[in-house]
């Protein structure tokens, strides 16, 4: 009924196995774009050996939650630290999906800044963020507007500065690392 409706794209999350992504792809029939969620490490491994490449996925996103739970980390952002999960993201970077990672609040807010986490997915290759739960419930809803164009405007800077610092990049997984060892 949703693709019936005119959706613009499809998400699935949680799946395990190559053969769920190609039932969805069958059923959509290119009718609109795939975007399936990235939520387990069978999912990983899947993206690792490149068995999602040419089956008409559109993108694929990073659910870093249901990671979180899996891996039994405390912080959202640690399953970036998994070498499972870093060496998906890596696989990825050289292929032609494109692809996203997680959530994001507003640039000065969270453990982890937003500001941070977008120069994080600049860094890591990601074109895709979705907004954070934590994202909703701080910003006032007359607020919505300024916000996102306060995060647009900082993910353009990021890009035309066509570059990432090595140091930036691991001076946010360090910061990642310290949350989730309680030190911060």
């Amino acid at each position: 009924r949703a693709v019936d409706a005119g959706v613009n794209a499809i998400m699935v999350p949680f799946f395990k196995t190559k053969r769920e992504i190609e039932t969805v792809v069958d059923f959509i029939g290119g009718r609109c774009m795939f975007w399936p969620l990235v939520e387990t490490l069978e999912a990983c491994d899947l993206v690792m050996q490149g068995e999602l490449l040419g089956t008409g996925i559109d993108r694929i996103h990073f659910g870093l939650n249901d990671l979180r739970l899996q891996l039994g980390c405390n912080f959202m952002f640690s399953p970036l630290l998994d070498n499972r999960v870093s060496s998906a993201i890596n696989d990825l970077q050289s292929s032609d999906v494109p692809f996203g990672i997680g959530g994001v609040s507003t640039l000065d807010l969270g453990l982890l800044r937003g500001a941070d986490v977008l120069s994080l997915h600049y860094c890591l290759g990601s074109t895709a963020v979705i907004l954070s739960q934590d994202f909703r419930r701080v910003v006032r809803p007359n607020g919505l507007v300024s916000e996102v164009t306060r995060l647009r405007d900082h993910w353009a800077s990021l890009c035309n500065s066509e570059e990432c610092l090595p140091g930036q990049k691991a001076a946010i997984l360090n910061s990642i690392r310290a949350i989730e060892s309680g030190e911060v």
